[in-house]
């Protein structure tokens, strides 16, 4: 049955039968019929004073747009669909509350997005989809009931719920997409299922309040930005399978105390856990290769760091900045100190490069004010400029015969006296 006839030009009403649950134009609907065509149309979309929506029985699908930036409606919305396409109640700012019947096989994506006045949505499990971004911006959100059959949480789906307090995933999902709880910030509790295999880029980025995580022992892939600025996430137990620590994944976590490393981990890359100023101590595993550039640094905290694998690489200011990094040991298999690698180690006093080693990069050591004693390699050609800039307690180096350039800078001081 049609009960809207709209003119394809100007899209504009011409004929219309009255509703019951919409107040339309200042008036109370009074039929109790609708069409689900009529429910997709961006006329009714676009009713500033849209109060009420309850769908009949048979509804099929409510469609793209169809309430889109509706800012007076209704509180509380019920739904008798099987599907909600996406953007359908976008920008619905008065909407509080939001109870979606068994039967409702998908939700959209940005289907709920911006409903600043949602509190609460309850998910039936016939639920089997929710598409990206559906409930991003419900900046009043504070709890969410997810389906049991639901397999992915997809990109950015509660991004930006900032008063989300605690998601529970059921068992089955795979996968949490990228930025899915990003900026969630008053999100303290999360469970994860045993089922997950892979945690997206940016997935808990800014989740400032969680303060424990158990990631399960089958997740593969912690992808880079993933937990990136939680504040007060204190203990890290990293699953068995993941083979390397991607790029920032820790970085900002500055109550980070305690890392379990996996024993098969083969990298950690850049600023992996840069500024986690709490952390002291982490055992790296012998599989390790390779430490990317400012993966530890301005780790605060740190006192200690042992490499014990000779052929790992490590990349330029991987340790800058660990103002209590006292005792290092480096691996017998380094070619050259990679540019700022231990810059402004201020704690760090003593220190044997190991054979091998053929150069000494630009500011290496620069700012490690406390360094007294270095025994460099025979193996060593060339420091180059500021290496040992400000070294303000080194006062007397062996150069080994091998060393044919210093730059002029390579022991430059400007350092304070009494």
């Amino acid at each position: 049955m049609t009960i809207c006839r709209f003119n394809e030009y100007t899209e504009e009403i011409q004929e219309y039968k009255l509703i019951k649950g919409f107040t339309y134009a200042g008036e109370t609907l009074l039929t109790a019929e609708c069409d689900a065509e009529l429910a997709a149309r961006k006329q009714i979309s676009d009713r500033a004073d849209l109060a009420t929506v309850i769908l009949p029985e048979g509804t099929g699908e409510i469609g793209a747009e169809a309430f889109i930036y509706s800012p007076d409606s209704a509180p509380h919305t019920k739904i008798a669909v099987s599907e909600i396409d996406e953007f359908a109640f976008e920008g619905c700012s008065a909407v509080t509350s939001a109870e979606i019947p068994d039967g409702v096989k998908s939700v959209g994506a940005y289907a709920f997005r911006d409903c600043s006045r949602l509190r609460r949505a309850s998910l039936p499990d016939s639920v089997n989809s929710i598409g990206a971004y559906a409930f991003s911006g419900c900046s009043s959100l504070r709890s969410v009931s997810l389906p049991a059959r639901l397999a992915e949480i997809h990109e950015g789906t509660f991004a930006g719920c900032v008063s989300l307090t605690a998601a529970a995933l059921p068992a089955g999902v795979t996968e949490i997409g990228f930025d899915a709880f990003s900026g969630c910030r008053s999100l303290h509790t999360v469970l994860l299922p045993s089922s997950l295999r892979d945690i997206g880029f940016y997935a808990f980025e800014n989740c400032s309040e969680l303060l424990s995580v158990t990631i399960p022992d089958g997740v593969t892939a912690i992808w880079p930005g993933a937990f990136t600025g939680c504040l007060r996430l204190t203990d890290i137990h990293l699953p068995p399978r993941l083979s390397g620590i991607k790029k920032s994944v820790f970085s900002g976590c500055r109550s980070l105390k305690r890392v379990t490393m996996p024993d098969a981990a083969a990298s950690i890359e850049a600023f992996a856990f840069s500024g986690c100023s709490s952390l002291r101590e982490i055992a790296l595993p012998s599989s390790l290769t390779f430490i990317g550039a400012y993966a530890f640094a301005d780790c605060g905290s740190l006192q200690r760091i042992a490499i014990p694998n000779p052929a790992v690489q490590i990349d330029s200011a991987a340790f800058r900045g660990c103002s209590l990094l006292a005792e290092v040991r480096l691996p017998q298999g380094l070619k050259k100190i990679e540019s700022s690698l231990f810059r402004d180690c201020v704690s760090l006093e003593t220190l044997e490069i190991p054979e091998g080693v053929a150069s000494i990069e630009p500011y290496a050591f620069a700012g490690c004010t406390g360094l007294r004693s270095v025994r460099l390699p025979g193996t060593l050609t060339d420091i180059k400029e500021g290496a040992f800039l400000n070294c303000c307690r080194l006062t007397c180096l062996d150069l080994p015969d091998s060393v044919t350039a210093i730059s002029p800078s390579a022991f430059a001081k400007q350092c304070r006296t009494a």
